[in-house]
Formats: C-alpha cells, structure tokens, sequence
C-alpha cells in the first residue's frame, strides 16, 4: 500500500468517525473502499458508445414490430429465451 495524506472538512471528518465506530471499521477502510467505488463508476462512463448495450440496441425494433417490448424486454434485452432476427 501507498501512504496518502489529504485534508477532510470537519464534517466529513465526524461522519467519517462516526461511521468508523459504528461499523467496526478503520477509517481508512471506509476510504479505501469509497474511493475504489467512485473510481469504478467513473471507469464505466469511459466505455465507448459503441460497446454500451443500451446503444447497441438503438434502431433493433423495426417499425410497427416489436408491440411485446415492454412485456418481453428481457428477452430482447439478454437474449432469454430466443433469438433475434437478424
């Protein structure tokens, strides 16, 4: 591990005890792990647009097709239970 020093305001220093006591856990784990949080969540903004799967399913409905999408979206949206048509 590396050794960091940072400057909290007063608040967040007594949510910060307070939430160490209360859980049983060191301040420094509570940091670690919402730091590791928040990194992950901003690497998942970074995914291209092309590899997002919400995008990838932009124009999958044909016109006047699909009229079971908000009974079946899972199916289209994972692949359960059948295939697509190409």
């Amino acid at each position: 591990m590396v050794r960091r020093q940072l400057y909290l305001t007063r608040e967040l220093d007594q949510k910060l005890r307070k939430l160490s006591k209360n859980a049983n856990l060191s301040e420094s784990e509570i940091l670690r792990e919402a730091l590791g949080s928040y990194l992950a969540q901003e690497d998942r903004k970074r995914i291209p647009l092309e590899e997002n799967p919400l995008y990838q399913m932009i124009g999958f409905c044909k016109p006047g097709g699909g009229k079971d999408g908000a009974a079946n979206h899972d199916e289209y949206i994972y692949d359960i239970g059948r295939e697509r048509e190409e």
